[in-house]
């Protein structure tokens, strides 16, 4: 194969590769939906996902970053946006667009139990985990924290 032509294959595949990065970054702005393949999406990312862990002399802020971090990487993997879904559950709730469902196998319970677990921690740790978020998640998850009733 000449080299003109290696170079091609290359391009095409580096060129291809960028294609499906952009792709990926566009739908995971996406929060997730309410519907059973969202959470059976973010089941299977779950089982398959490989957290990295920040090391041991990391603070107990850096600690607390990365995992609110982890739960971005997590629902980016299945495709969706952690901090837009935040979002979007705090406004359907506060509109009363949308109820908390009675079963626990769903995307609204999934954040708000994982939003429990972030200020049980932040709160025994002293960090203030809010500063993790930007100022209008920040505001979404101050909301979720008061009204949904889940206590850490």
């Amino acid at each position: 194969m000449r080299s003109c032509q290696k170079i091609f294959i290359v391009q095409f595949i580096a060129a291809t590769l960028g294609i499906l990065l952009i792709v990926n970054e566009i739908y995971a702005g996406e929060a997730a939906p309410y519907t059973k393949e969202a959470y059976e999406k973010l089941e299977e990312a779950q089982k398959i996902y490989k957290p990295s862990y920040p090391g041991k002399d990391s603070t107990l802020a850096e600690k607390q970053k990365a995992s609110i971090n982890m739960f971005r990487d997590l629902f980016k993997q299945a495709g969706f946006d952690f901090d837009a879904t935040i979002r979007q559950i705090a406004k359907d709730l506060e509109n009363k667009t949308v109820t908390i469902p009675k079963n626990g196998q769903n995307v609204i319970t999934m954040i708000i139990v994982l939003l429990s677990y972030v200020k049980s921690h932040c709160e025994y740790e002293k960090v203030d985990c809010l500063s993790f978020f930007d100022p209008k998640t920040s505001e979404a998850v101050q909301w979720l924290w008061k009204n949904t009733g889940f206590k850490p």
